[in-house]
């Protein structure tokens, strides 16, 4: 791991139409929409999706870590799933929240994997 701090940068680009271009250096674009609930197009990456795949994706990323630090040894079978939720509250303001399911497939558990 290289020395902290660690800073991460991303830049987007769009019009009034169409799609918003996301960029962050040595990885290619990626055209993004507002999602369907928006009046976005389907099968578009939305804010709301790279947001709930950011969270399911450092959920494994760190279960990597503590589990090579607990020496636990797991191969496959690790699967993560968010949902994000979202409505105005009472003040009107979006109140967002994420439930994260996983599942640790059958033969790769050794009771370690409930410390990790």
């Amino acid at each position: 791991m290289k020395p902290y701090p660690h800073t991460y940068t991303a830049s987007a680009e769009g019009t009034g139409i169409g799609f918003v271009a996301v960029t962050t250096e040595q990885l290619p674009p990626l055209d993004t929409a507002s999602p369907p609930e928006f009046d976005g197009p389907e099968g578009v990456w939305s804010p709301e999706t790279l947001l709930c795949a950011s969270v399911v994706d450092c959920f494994i990323l760190t279960f990597r870590g503590v589990a090579r630090a607990a020496r636990f040894e797991w191969l496959e079978g690790l699967r993560t799933q968010a949902r994000m939720a979202g409505g105005k509250a009472a003040s009107c303001r979006p109140a967002p929240y994420f439930l994260v399911l996983r599942r640790l497939a059958a033969g790769t558990y050794d009771g370690r994997a409930e410390m990790a």
